[in-house]
C-alpha cells in the first residue's frame, strides 16, 4: 500500500511540475475544478495500470 501511495504522490507532484502552467491557465479561465480532478484521476489510473503490469 505504501509503495502505491508514494507513487501516486510522486505522480501528482510530477503533474504539478509538468502541467503547472496549464493548471494556472485553467484556473484563470474559471474552468470547474472537476476537470483538473479528472485529469489527475486519469494519471492515477494509468499509474495503477503500470503498477499492476510491473
Amino acid at each position: 500500500m505504501n509503495d502505491s501511495r508514494l507513487s501516486i504522490y510522486h505522480l501528482i507532484s510530477l503533474y504539478f511540475a509538468l502541467f503547472k502552467d496549464n493548471m494556472f491557465f485553467l484556473l484563470s479561465q474559471s474552468i470547474p475544478l472537476p476537470y483538473l480532478y479528472l485529469f489527475i484521476l486519469a494519471g492515477i489510473v494509468y499509474e495503477l495500470i503500470l503498477y499492476c503490469i510491473f
